[in-house]
C-alpha cells in the first residue's frame, strides 16, 4: 500500500514539475524595459541606427543594443542570450547549438552622461563580440539584469538573424479582395528555394508579415495560394491585405533651439525638459495621404552638435495631444518605435475633457520620432485601426517586412532562411 502511496505522490510532484516547466518556457519575448529607470531601449543593425534588428548571419554584421540607466552610476548589467522559435518561445536548441562562447555575459561598455540636465548611464552592447559568437540563425532574445539576476530583469532586447537561403520577390498592389484603390493595400510575393531540398514546404515553411514593424497587426500562418517544387507563392491572397494607413508624423527636438514646426514650446523646469506640441488633429477627411516621406515609426537618438548623441542628447518629457471627440467604443493610441511599436498602457492616451484631446506624455531622450495615432476597439484588443483617425489610402507609402521561418523533420528549432523588405511607393 505504501508503494502506491508514494507512487501515487511521486507522479503528482512530476505532473507539478512539468507545468512548472511548461509555464517558464512559455513566456513570448519582446523587445521591453521591465524596471524603473530604465530608459530609451533601442536594438538596430550596428551599420545604421535606424535599421531594424535583423542581420545576416555570419556575414561580419552584428546587432547593437543600447539603454539608458537614469540613476547616473556605473551598476554591474549583465545579459543572457536564449535562441527562440518564430513565436518568440524559446527553441529546444542547447547553448551550444547556437553559440560559441558564453550564454551569460557582463555589459562591457557603459558611459555617463555629459552637459545634460538630465544625469543617466548609457550602456552598450555588441553582438557578436569577444565573449560570444553566434552560429545559428532564427530569433534570440537577450535578457539584461543587474549581476546576473536573470529572475529579475530589467529589460528584454529582441533581434533575428538569417541565412539567405531563399529569393524572396514581394510588391504591393491596391488591387484588393476589399476593392480597387480604395483604403487597402495588398502584399503579393513568392518564395524561391535556390536549391534547398525543402519537403512538404506548405507544412514545414513559416512566414510572417509585417507592415512598419508593427506587432498588432502583423500576418502569419499565411497558407500560399500556389505550391511549385521550387517555390510558394502568394498572390491575391486576402489573408496578405492591410490597411494602407496614412503617412507617419513626425516630430523633431533633436535641438532646443530649431526645433519642429508641431512643437510649440521647449521649457526647462526643474532640471528637465518639457516639450510641448500643439494639438493635432484627425486626418480620416482628407482624399489623399499626407505629403513627407515618412520614416514609418522609427526613431533616431540625436543632439545636433554633439560629439556622442548616445552619451549627450537630453531628455525631455513630450506632451502629446490630439484633439477630437471622446470615442465611446475605442481607445487611442500612439503607435511607433517610441511605444515600441505595441499596444498597451505606453501607448494608450487619456481624454482629458477640458480641453477635449485625447494626451500622453512620454520621456524621450532628444532626436527625431516617428508617429501615428490608432484606435484600439474595445471588442479588438490588441488590434489597431489607422482609418476613423489618421485615415487609410492605398497610395501610401509603407514598409513591409517578409521573414521565412523553416524547420525540418530533422531541426529541433525554425531557422530563418529568408528575410526581405519591400516598401509601397505609389506617388
Amino acid at each position: 500500500m505504501n508503494i502506491f502511496h508514494n507512487l501515487k505522490a511521486l507522479l503528482i510532484a512530476l505532473f507539478f514539475i512539468s507545468c512548472a516547466y511548461i509555464n517558464t518556457n512559455a513566456q513570448r519575448y519582446n523587445t521591453k524595459i521591465l524596471a524603473e529607470g530604465i530608459e530609451s531601449l533601442v536594438v538596430y543593425n550596428s551599420k545604421d541606427a535606424m535599421s531594424l534588428p535583423v542581420a545576416q548571419l555570419q556575414n561580419n554584421e552584428s546587432i547593437t543594443i543600447q539603454f539608458d540607466d537614469m540613476l547616473y552610476g556605473s551598476l554591474n548589467y549583465s545579459y543572457k542570450i536564449v535562441h527562440c522559435n518564430s513565436d518568440w518561445q524559446k527553441s529546444a536548441l542547447l547553448e551550444s547549438d547556437y553559440l560559441n562562447g558564453f550564454s551569460e555575459n557582463e555589459v562591457a561598455y557603459s558611459v555617463q552622461s555629459y552637459n545634460t540636465l538630465t544625469p543617466y548611464t548609457n550602456y552598450q552592447i555588441t553582438i557578436p563580440n569577444n565573449d560570444v559568437s553566434l552560429k545559428a540563425s532564427g530569433n534570440y532574445a537577450v535578457i539584461i539584469a543587474q549581476n546576473y539576476d536573470f529572475n529579475n530583469p530589467v529589460a528584454i532586447a529582441c533581434f533575428s538573424l538569417y541565412e539567405p537561403l531563399t529569393s524572396i520577390n514581394a510588391n504591393v498592389v491596391a488591387n484588393t479582395p476589399l476593392g480597387i484603390n480604395t483604403n487597402y493595400q495588398m502584399l503579393n510575393m513568392e518564395i524561391l528555394f535556390n536549391g534547398m531540398n525543402v519537403r512538404q514546404a506548405a507544412n514545414y515553411i513559416h512566414v510572417k508579415v509585417l507592415q512598419n514593424n508593427r506587432k498588432d497587426n502583423m500576418k502569419e500562418g499565411v497558407k500560399p495560394t500556389f505550391i511549385d517544387f521550387n517555390k510558394l507563392v502568394y498572390q491575391n491572397n486576402p489573408a496578405l491585405v492591410f490597411e494602407g494607413g496614412n503617412e507617419y508624423r513626425t516630430i523633431d527636438f533633436s535641438s532646443e533651439y530649431a526645433y519642429s514646426e508641431n512643437i510649440q514650446t521647449i521649457v526647462s523646469d526643474n532640471n528637465l525638459m518639457h516639450v510641448q506640441m500643439y494639438a493635432e488633429t484627425p486626418r480620416y477627411q482628407y482624399a489623399t495621404p499626407s505629403s513627407g516621406g515618412d520614416a514609418n515609426g522609427k526613431m533616431l537618438i540625436h543632439r545636433q552638435h554633439s560629439g556622442d548623441s548616445n552619451s549627450e542628447a537630453d531628455y525631455a518629457w513630450v506632451h502629446f495631444a490630439l484633439h477630437t471627440p471622446f470615442i465611446t467604443n475605442a481607445d487611442v493610441h500612439i503607435i511607433g518605435q517610441l511605444t515600441d511599436n505595441t499596444i498597451g498602457y505606453k501607448s494608450q492616451m487619456q481624454y482629458n475633457t477640458q480641453t477635449q484631446c485625447y494626451t500622453k506624455s512620454l520621456l524621450l531622450k532628444q532626436g527625431g520620432y516617428s508617429y501615428i495615432y490608432a484606435l484600439v476597439p474595445h471588442n479588438k484588443q490588441q488590434r489597431a485601426e489607422i482609418k476613423n483617425i489618421e485615415g487609410s489610402y492605398y497610395n501610401t507609402q509603407n514598409e513591409y517586412q517578409i521573414y521565412v521561418y523553416y524547420q525540418s523533420q530533422q531541426d529541433r528549432a525554425q531557422r530563418l532562411i529568408g528575410y526581405h523588405i519591400v516598401t509601397s511607393s505609389y506617388n
